[in-house]
């Protein structure tokens, strides 16, 4: 598996449309977080711009996984293999509370 980046560009954003859709979208974005299919994922401010980090084979595959979000008729979005990708919390090992 490889790591992907999309950026993605949101349209319509102030819409009613849009934003009915945003409980499902974050629902989504958990459960394929918890399901390591997404490491990243971000938003910026204006709610003009998103980027995610996805695990895939493939680009196709990464780009098939978004566009299961409930809001993918409003994004463009542009699908690239990273090199790396290093988080934080990535660097800490997992904690065992025995």
């Amino acid at each position: 598996m490889a790591s992907y980046i999309a950026e993605i560009r949101l349209l319509n954003a102030g819409s009613d449309a849009f934003m009915q859709c945003i409980p499902r979208q974050r629902m989504m974005v958990n459960d394929m977080m918890a399901e390591g299919l997404i490491t990243s994922y971000a938003v910026s401010a204006d709610r003009k711009k998103m980027w995610c980090v996805v695990e895939a084979d493939s680009v196709d595959e990464a780009t098939r996984i978004i566009d299961q979000f409930p809001l993918s008729p409003f994004m463009e979005a542009e699908v690239k293999e990273l090199l790396f990708h290093h988080m934080h919390g990535s660097l800490m090992g997992t904690i065992s509370l025995n």
